[in-house]
């Protein structure tokens, strides 16, 4: 089960008692005061989680965002998810039957996000065919 810890500001990390440790929290996030943020963080886990088999399954497409900062990826992630949405729904209205833009709609491509270009290349070299620099 992947863990989240949703943080005010940066400055509360360092009031954390031992910081934060990896083993125990997946990913931090700066709240931005925008609730897109949650659904952002959700399909991000999402994306992780499904990235293999829709990749390897439907050819679905790879982004891969590289960003150190926690605030600039947070709110940097709920803008990206947005466009996405509205291109996959430009893209469901073409689509001829209901199964059609359902399966339009989840062939969005996939965000990975990391936080060093070290932690970017095992995506790179899992989907090699999903991506283009």
């Amino acid at each position: 089960m992947p863990v989240v810890l949703l943080v005010l500001t940066e400055a509360d990390l360092a009031d954390l008692p031992g910081g934060v440790d990896p083993k125990a929290i997946d990913r931090v996030f700066v709240w931005t005061g925008d609730a897109r943020m949650l659904l952002s963080i959700i399909k991000l886990v999402e994306d992780a989680k499904n990235v293999e088999h829709d990749t390897s399954t439907a050819g679905v497409r790879v982004i891969i965002l590289v960003e150190d900062s926690a605030r600039r990826y947070s709110s940097f992630l709920s803008f990206l998810y947005q466009e996405l949405m509205v291109q996959s729904e430009s893209l469901v209205a073409e689509g001829v039957n209901e199964l059609h833009r359902l399966m339009r709609m989840r062939a969005r491509p996939k965000i990975l996000l990391a936080t060093t270009t070290k932690k970017r290349s095992p995506p790179i070299a899992v989907f090699p065919n999903t991506w283009s620099p």
